[in-house]
């Protein structure tokens, strides 16, 4: 029973994708054919990307997360959400 708790909020999810986009929809089934049958590559997975990307140093992430909190800081109490 966990795991159809699990599976149904994700089908819901990808059904309802599926219908608001259904030239996306089709597109994704149409390349994912093409890469079965040998006509196209499946490029490079995603952990490959990430291998690619440089790292941040924690003094960068400290820093991002630094200008997010000041610019959230910064906004006029009515454009500001209720936590």
């Amino acid at each position: 029973m966990v795991a159809l708790d699990g599976f149904l909020p994700r089908w819901w999810r990808i059904a309802t994708r599926a219908a608001q986009n259904r030239g996306g929809w089709q597109r994704m089934h149409d390349e994912a054919e093409q890469i079965r049958s040998g006509q196209r590559s499946p490029g490079t997975p995603p952990a490959g990307i990430l291998a690619r990307r440089p790292s941040q140093p924690p003094s960068c992430r400290r820093a991002s997360s630094s200008i997010i909190a000041v610019k959230r800081a910064s906004r006029p109490p009515s454009a500001r959400r209720a936590v």
